[in-house]
């Protein structure tokens, strides 16, 4: 599956409604996609990835907010995946799970190999080392 993350792309809400089901309340909506989209550009902007070198980074994410301890029952929540092609983000994987208890939602960033290596080198170019 590769579906661009736009507004309006009949795909990806097709895609995002089947594997919520009839769940609606710890789930992601098509927005709430658009908007992961939005924010892992932005987490790649702020570690200073180029933007010619941004292309393969992964962000997974879990839906939801985090459950009251008296929360007795099971909540369906969506796990996502997407990846950042040339010029945009594509959903690569979707799918819901039932959880019971406290399940915190989670936004993470994946990097290439060669993404870390760049990351890495800028970061190194901020300090020096003393050899006191």
């Amino acid at each position: 599956m590769r579906i661009k993350i736009i507004a309006g792309n009949a795909a990806l809400d097709g895609a995002i409604a089947t594997a919520n089901g009839k769940a609606t309340t710890h789930t992601f909506t098509p927005l709430e996609v658009l908007y992961l989209a939005e924010v892992a550009e932005r987490m790649l902007e702020d570690i200073g990835l180029a933007k010619r070198a941004r292309e393969g980074a992964l962000l997974k994410a879990l839906s939801g907010a985090p459950l009251p301890n008296a929360y007795k029952y099971r909540a369906i929540r969506t796990h996502v995946t997407i990846e950042r092609g040339a010029n945009c983000w594509f959903l690569t994987g979707i799918c819901t799970k039932d959880y019971a208890g406290q399940v915190r939602p989670f936004r993470n960033l994946y990097l290439t190999p060669e993404q870390d290596c760049e990351v890495v080198a800028l970061f190194r170019k901020q300090y020096g080392v003393s050899n006191v």
